[in-house]
C-alpha cells in the first residue's frame, strides 16, 4: 500500500510539471495568436482597397481584347503549375502539420513545381521522398521582404512561360476553433473574383497596361496575406492544443489524487484494524 502511495505521489509531480509547461505554452500561444490576427487585420485594409482599384480597372477593360493582351488573365495549353506549400517550422500544434500534409498529398500531382516552406513540410516530403523544386526553412521568421522574393521568384516563373498556374496551399483561419486546409490559385487570374464593376476614372495610359501593373502587385500582397492567414491558424491550433493538453492534466490529476486519497485512507484503515486485533489478542 506505501509503495502505491509513492507511485501516485510520483506521479502527480509528474502531472504537475507537465501542467506547468502547457499552461504556459498556452499563454504564450495566446499571445501570439492575438499580435498575428491583429497583423492580419491591419492587411487586410490595403488587400480591399487594392481588390477595389483592380475590379473598376477590369471593368474599363475591353472583354474582347483584354485576355488576349495580358499574359496574366490567358489560361496556358500546358499542365504545369507551380505550388507553394505555406507550412510550419514547429510542432505542438494539434492536428495543423498533420491535416496539411494529407492535403497536400491530396492536391499536389506528380507534374508540379513545388515551393515547400516550413521545417515540418520540408521534412514530410523527404521522409516520403516526394521531390520539391525548392524550400525555404525557418518560414516561421519570414517577414514582408522575405514574402516579396518568394513572390516574385514564382512571377518570374509564370512570366518565363516555365509554369502554367501559381497555387498556394496553407491554412485558412475560420475562427479560434476551426482551420482548414486549403488551396488558391492566384494565376491565371480568375476575372470572375472581381466584380468588374462600371467606373467613370479614366486609366492612363490604358486599362490593360493598369491590370498588367497590378496584378503583380495584387499576386504580392494576396501571398503575403495568405502567409498572416497560415501563421494564425498555425498559432491558434497551438493555442487549442496546448489548452486541451492542459485540461486533460488537469483532470488526470484530479484522478491521482482522489487515488491517491483512497489508498491513503485504506492505508489507515488498515493500521487501526491492525492495532484493534493487536490490542483484543493481547487481552
Amino acid at each position: 500500500m506505501a509503495e502505491t502511495q509513492v507511485t501516485i505521489r510520483r506521479r502527480i509531480r509528474s502531472v504537475n510539471n507537465t501542467l506547468q509547461i502547457t499552461k504556459a505554452m498556452e499563454l504564450v500561444a495566446t499571445s501570439k495568436l492575438q499580435r498575428q490576427k491583429n497583423r492580419m487585420l491591419e492587411g487586410k485594409v490595403y488587400a480591399d482597397t487594392l481588390y477595389e482599384i483592380i475590379s473598376k480597372a477590369f471593368g474599363a477593360l475591353d472583354e474582347t481584347k483584354a485576355e488576349s493582351i495580358s499574359p496574366y488573365l490567358v489560361k496556358r495549353d500546358f499542365d504545369r503549375p507551380l505550388v507553394i506549400v505555406f507550412g510550419s517550422d514547429d510542432g505542438m500544434c494539434g492536428a495543423y502539420n498533420s491535416n496539411l500534409d494529407k492535403f497536400v498529398r491530396e492536391n499536389v500531382g506528380p507534374n508540379d513545381r513545388v515551393f515547400v516552406c516550413g521545417k515540418k513540410q520540408i521534412r514530410t516530403f523527404e521522409r516520403e521522398g516526394r521531390e520539391y523544386f525548392r524550400s525555404f526553412a525557418n518560414f516561421s521568421r519570414f517577414e514582408a521582404v522575405n514574402i516579396r522574393k518568394l513572390a516574385d521568384q514564382a512571377l518570374q516563373m509564370y512570366e518565363l512561360g516555365e509554369v502554367s498556374e501559381i497555387r498556394i496551399i496553407y491554412t485558412e483561419y475560420v475562427n479560434a476553433a476551426t482551420f482548414e486546409p486549403t488551396v488558391k490559385r492566384l494565376l491565371p487570374v480568375d476575372r470572375s473574383e472581381f466584380r468588374g464593376e462600371e467606373t467613370e476614372i479614366l486609366f492612363e495610359p490604358d486599362p490593360t497596361n493598369i491590370v498588367d501593373k497590378l496584378i503583380p502587385m495584387y499576386v504580392r500582397n494576396v501571398m503575403y496575406s495568405l502567409v498572416l492567414r497560415a501563421r494564425t491558424s498555425e498559432y491558434a491550433s497551438r493555442r487549442l492544443a496546448m489548452e486541451t493538453a492542459t485540461d486533460n492534466a488537469n483532470e488526470l490529476k484530479e484522478e491521482l489524487t482522489l487515488s491517491y486519497n483512497k489508498a491513503r485512507q485504506a492505508a489507515i484503515t488498515q493500521e487501526i484494524n491492525e492495532i484493534s486485533v493487536n490490542g483484543m489478542s493481547r487481552e
